[in-house]
């Protein structure tokens, strides 16, 4: 699948690295990584443009008791994210291989204070490049409509992320044919899974086959990719590579 951040990029066949790091020393000093951009700063907040996306929304701060001096960014982002999850719902109906997620809304301030501004990070899914466009347009535009409604500055950046993956049916034959002669269960996703992969990046060089491994050992317990507890079995690693190696030599590429 493809998926997409919100930022935008203009040569997005180039692979990319979407990590960035901070360094503090001492307290007295930072060091950063992945600024493209620095947007504003003073003495109390610094805002930065980095290699990972986001939506900005600027409105106009107050004490909560007279909100109707200000121009609440809270009550935008939720329209914003509403508006998404329309769009999403909408999209689904033709396409369930679409997803529009908002994954969380940063802002500064207290209980009785709306603040200037907030962030909302969130992703969007899908099996080709045509729809990747197709939703970055639709997203696009509500984002504009929102903004000239409530006469904001929001700042909207869809960034491109990672291509669809397409297994090279040549290469995957080879491997459905050796796969059971070396693993105990072999399965086959019958539907595309809308997780993002950065090995897709390698089909711009060359054809590709991309397989799961199962890296719990018989008796452990599970535990997600994502959690501190995942442990992984090493020795299936060797399996994987024969198993890339007979692919190879299966396949006259």
């Amino acid at each position: 699948m493809g998926r997409s951040k919100m930022e935008s990029q203009e040569k997005r066949r180039e692979p990319h690295f979407d990590t960035h790091h901070i360094v503090l020393k001492e307290r007295k000093s930072a060091m950063l990584t992945g600024v493209k951009e620095v947007l504003s700063f003073d003495s109390e907040e610094v805002q930065l443009d980095t290699i990972r996306g986001h939506l900005t929304i600027t409105g106009k701060g107050c004490h909560a008791s007279t909100p109707h001096l200000g121009k609440n960014p809270n009550l935008i982002a939720a329209n914003i994210i509403l508006a998404f999850e329309d769009l999403y719902q909408q999209l689904k109906e033709k396409n369930p291989f679409i997803v529009i997620t908002t994954t969380s809304i940063i802002s500064q301030g207290a209980y009785n204070v709306i603040p200037n501004q907030l962030m909302i990070k969130g992703t969007a899914r899908s099996l080709t490049n045509v729809e990747r466009d197709i939703l970055k347009e639709k997203m696009t535009s509500i984002v504009n409509e929102i903004a000239l409604f409530n006469e904001v500055d929001i700042q909207f950046n869809f960034y491109y992320a990672y291509d669809p993956v397409f297994n090279h049916e040549k290469l995957a034959n080879t491997y459905m044919q050796y796969a059971k002669t070396i693993f105990h269960h072999t399965y086959y996703l019958e539907q595309p899974e809308m997780i993002g992969e950065d090995f897709s990046h390698y089909n711009q060089i060359a054809p590709i086959c991309l397989i799961w491994l199962g890296v719990r050992k018989k008796h452990q317990p599970f535990s997600d990719l994502h959690s501190p507890n995942f442990t992984l079995d090493e020795d299936i690693l060797i399996k994987g590579v024969l198993t890339y190696l007979e692919m190879i030599k299966g396949t006259d590429l």
